[in-house]
């Protein structure tokens, strides 16, 4: 990841998240989209190198962003399901290294259970 110009800094991210998820039920597999934002904390470790100096990066901080999803569920029961899921989040740190986008592409799969 790029932070501020900067290369091969680790990222390590916990968001929290509110979701809206639209699911429709054409057949047996049940697609959905789906929006949100949040905020993030974004811990930056790593040693980067402006020119041929390197230069320790380590620090923790906050951001805001919003994201899209897209996805299908496979039911297996009333309560619980299969998923596979696809997120595009733009996520932009407002402390640390304020403006620098730490969002991405991300995947996922699993099971849902409903209670």
């Amino acid at each position: 990841m790029t932070v501020s110009g900067l290369h091969d800094v680790d990222t390590n991210s916990v968001n929290f998240r509110g979701l809206v998820r639209y699911t429709w039920s054409p057949g047996v597999v049940h697609p959905y989209i789906g929006a949100g934002a949040g905020i993030g904390i974004h811990h930056f470790n790593g040693t980067a190198h402006l020119g041929p100096y390197p230069v320790s990066v380590e620090g923790t901080g906050v951001g805001v962003g919003v994201l899209g999803l897209a996805g299908l569920d496979l039911p297996l029961s009333d309560r619980v399901s299969l998923f596979a899921e696809g997120r595009v989040s733009g996520d932009v740190e407002t402390t640390l290294f304020s403006g620098d986008q730490v969002g991405g592409v991300s995947g996922l799969s699993g099971a849902r259970f409903t209670f």
